[in-house]
């Protein structure tokens, strides 16, 4: 089984990679006490015996008085070994339920999370979402390297690179995109670090899924697509005007119905552009009302206006505007018809009507 770079009692890896091996304790002060006493009065059974033997002089037995002897052997015993190993299981223990800690906080991360070797790209460490991702069990992951798995990395020198950018910058954003277990791919944006722990630098990237937003985003774009061609084929001019006052869109029957190219258009006041001065103060008030409350006369409603083209000249529209928002912000989309044409048929005919009264 392949061990990583959290697991405790890891022996089979570099030591910088394991960390210090918490899993070996040391024995309890406890039973290191009844050990150490028990020592003790071994000992005083040699001293004794050995001050019968030697004929010691009585003035000093109480030295060698056996509770006076455990007495000063416990605070020794205390003092010098007890508290410093108390001390140090104490550390020890903290320093174990630390990396605990962070090995739940990494495996609960939503992001996928690689820890890999800068010189090799080997993979040393993964957390559970990683696994999920891929489809791989942690010992597979930890046998593999991390262009078996990213196929933004073709060869060493481009993973070289990598590393080179992002020791400089300190970090690298990267979106890449990765291989299953299954074979198949998916989009990912990474963030990677490359950090140094214990005198040896290892690489920590943070990778997440990116298809769901890859897919709305293609999906907008075809949305888009299909408007922009439904637009180029209407007959009618198709405007979009943005919280200013703006032109952010404007369709080819725009352009000939008014006169101005897209690119003459684009960005421009649209009163300024297309109504008679006459009239302008007027739709600056209602425009100024629609702004705050995204209501207005000309809003849901189709109406009959007078229109200016490029070239100054004026000409009978049909206009309805409705409100769009995007982003938060307020914009409108006015749907123009040309109806100059029909208001002379419509005029020719009433004439013709009273004549032939």
């Amino acid at each position: 089984m392949n061990t990583t770079l959290f697991d405790k009692g890891n022996t089979d890896i570099d030591p910088h990679i394991a960390g210090p091996d918490l899993s070996r304790r040391g024995p309890r002060p406890v039973v290191l006490l009844i050990k150490v006493g028990l020592v003790i009065i071994v000992c005083e059974a040699v001293i004794m015996a050995a001050m019968q033997l030697l004929s010691v002089s009585g003035k000093w037995e109480i030295f060698f008085h056996l509770p006076l002897l455990v007495v000063i052997g416990t605070i020794c015993l205390y003092r010098f070994i007890v508290s410093p190993l108390s001390r140090t299981l104490e550390i020890k223990e903290k320093e174990e339920n630390k990396l605990e800690l962070y090995r739940e906080l990494i495996d609960k991360s939503n992001d996928a999370i690689f820890i890999a070797d800068p010189a090799t790209a080997k993979i040393l460490d993964v957390n559970y979402r990683a696994c999920t991702t891929l489809g791989y069990s942690r010992d597979e992951l930890l046998n593999l390297t991390v262009f078996d798995i990213e196929k933004t990395f073709t060869d060493i020198s481009v993973w070289a690179e990598f590393i080179k950018h992002s020791g400089s910058s300190g970090y690298e954003f990267l979106q890449g995109r990765q291989k299953r277990k299954d074979g198949t791919t998916f989009p990912v944006e990474a963030n990677a670090n490359l950090i140094n722990w214990g005198g040896r630098e290892y690489m920590v990237t943070m990778t997440r899924d990116n298809t769901k937003r890859e897919r709305a985003q293609i999906q907008l774009i075809e949305s888009e697509n299909k408007f922009r061609k439904l637009a180029e084929c209407a007959k009618d001019a198709i405007i979009m005007m943005g919280p200013k006052g703006e032109v952010s869109f404007w369709n080819p029957a725009a352009e000939k119905i008014f006169g101005y190219c897209a690119d003459e258009a684009m960005g421009k006041n649209l009163h300024e552009m297309v109504v008679p001065e006459r009239f302008r103060d007027a739709f600056y008030k209602g425009f100024s009302s629609f702004q705050k409350t995204g209501r207005g006369n000309a809003v849901g409603k189709t109406l009959n206006l007078i229109a200016m083209r490029k070239d100054g000249s004026e000409f009978n529209i049909e206009v309805s505007i409705s409100p769009v928002p995007l982003e938060g912000v307020l914009h409108s989309v006015g749907v123009v018809r040309d109806t100059s044409q029909r208001m002379v048929i419509e005029t020719d005919l009433a004439v013709s009507s009273s004549a032939g009264k």
